[in-house]
């Protein structure tokens, strides 16, 4: 993961910080898209585990550890 902590977003210079946002929000719509095919892919496949277990509850198995 590459954030950077509010301290270190002040630092950068405007044009810095747009260019980082900017970039930000193409890998978020990159990511979205390509969680939108998957989604599609497992529906098309009707790949999820049977019984069917609701998506959410196989997306929650994954998430990240509490800080």
């Amino acid at each position: 993961m590459n954030a950077l902590l509010s301290s270190d977003l002040a630092a950068l210079s405007d044009h810095a910080l747009l260019e980082a946002l900017v970039s930000l929000v193409r890998r978020e719509r990159e990511a979205t898209a390509e969680l939108v095919a998957h989604l599609a892919e497992v529906d098309a496949r009707r790949a999820l585990p049977q019984p069917r277990l609701p998506l959410d509850a196989l997306l929650l198995r994954e998430r990240a550890p509490p800080l």
